[in-house]
C-alpha cells in the first residue's frame, strides 16, 4: 500500500484514488456521519479523512473499498456508474453485515456499566 496523489479516476468530474482502505473503528462517528463522509469522498475524491489508511491506483477503472467495521471486513466494488448512488445512500446498503448505528457503541467501548441505571 502506498499513498499517490496521481493514483485516481474521475468520478463526477473529479478524482477518486482506485482503491482505499477504511477502517471506521478508531472513530465514533454515527453511522449516518460515516456514511456522510464515505458520500463526501466519493464525490469529491480527497482521500484525506481519518477514517482512510491508504490508496494506490491498482490500474482498474472501478473504486474498490476495503472497510473494516467492527468485526466485519468488507471488499466493495464500485464501477464508475455506480458510484453517485453509493455517493447519496451511503455504503451500508452494498455490505453483507447489519452496521452499528453508533460506533464503539458497546458499554465497554464507552467505560459504562452494564448494571448502571445510567447506562444508555
Amino acid at each position: 500500500m502506498h499513498h499517490s496523489h496521481n493514483a485516481v479516476a474521475p468520478c463526477f468530474g473529479k478524482e477518486v484514488p482506485l482503491k482505499v482502505w477504511i477502517d471506521r473503528d478508531p472513530w465514533e462517528s454515527n453511522l449516518a456521519g460515516c456514511e456522510s463522509c464515505f458520500g463526501q469522498f466519493v464525490i469529491a475524491g480527497v482521500p484525506e479523512h481519518a477514517c482512510i489508511l491508504a490508496y494506490q491506483d491498482d490500474s482498474s477503472e472501478t473504486l474498490t473499498i476495503l472497510l473494516r467495521s467492527g468485526e466485519y471486513y468488507e471488499k466493495l466494488v464500485m464501477s464508475p456508474t455506480m458510484r453517485e448512488g453509493v455517493a447519496c445512500d451511503g455504503w451500508s446498503p452494498c455490505v453483507s453485515f447489519e452496521p452499528r448505528l453508533h460506533n464503539n457503541e458497546c458499554p465497554e467501548c464507552l467505560g459504562r456499566d452494564l448494571n448502571s441505571p445510567l447506562r444508555a
